[in-house]
C-alpha cells in the first residue's frame, strides 16, 4: 500500500481588497483548497536588507501583520474575518457622572478591563467601520500565508 502524504503545501496568495476593518478578501478560494475555517497570517515582506558595503541584497525580512480566518469562499477568492483577541483598559462609561450624583468621592475604579478584537487599523472598534488605507496598516497585495 502506497504511503499518503500527510502534510500538503500551505496555500498563499494577496490581499485583493480591504472590505472594512475587519474583513478583507483574499485572491485565493475553493479552486485553490481554501475551505471556510482555514487561518491565513497576513504578512509584510518588502522590507529588503541591503549591504551598506556592497549594496547587495541580502535577503528580505518578513513580518506578520494580522491573523485572519476564512468565513466565505467562492471559486477564485475568499473572504476572510480577523478573530484574534486581546485584553484592554477603558473607561467606565458615566462613572463620573453617577458618582458625582450619588454623592461619593471618586475612589472607585474608573476603568474596566473589556476584551477586544484586533482589526486591520489602529485605533479602529466598530466591526464594520469603513477602512482608510492612509491610517491601516494592511494594504492590497500584502502577502497571505495559511498557517497550518
Amino acid at each position: 500500500m502506497a504511503m499518503q502524504e500527510t502534510q500538503s503545501a500551505l496555500i498563499e496568495g494577496k490581499v485583493a481588497t480591504i472590505l472594512n476593518v475587519r474583513e478583507l478578501t483574499i485572491n485565493r478560494g475553493s479552486q485553490n483548497g481554501v475551505e471556510v475555517g482555514m487561518r491565513f497570517k497576513i504578512v509584510d515582506d518588502n522590507a529588503a536588507v541591503i549591504d551598506p558595503d556592497t549594496q547587495e541584497k541580502l535577503g528580505v525580512i518578513s513580518r506578520e501583520k494580522i491573523r485572519v480566518k476564512i468565513v466565505y469562499v467562492q471559486p477564485r477568492f475568499s473572504i476572510a474575518r480577523t478573530y484574534d483577541t486581546y485584553q484592554a483598559e477603558e473607561p467606565i462609561p458615566n462613572l463620573a457622572r453617577q458618582i458625582e450624583e450619588l454623592g461619593m468621592p471618586l475612589i472607585a475604579r474608573r476603568t474596566r478591563t473589556v476584551t477586544k478584537v484586533r482589526t486591520l487599523a489602529s485605533g479602529s472598534e466598530a466591526p464594520l467601520e469603513s477602512y482608510d488605507e492612509g491610517k491601516g496598516f494592511v494594504k492590497v497585495g500584502d502577502k497571505a500565508v495559511q498557517i497550518d
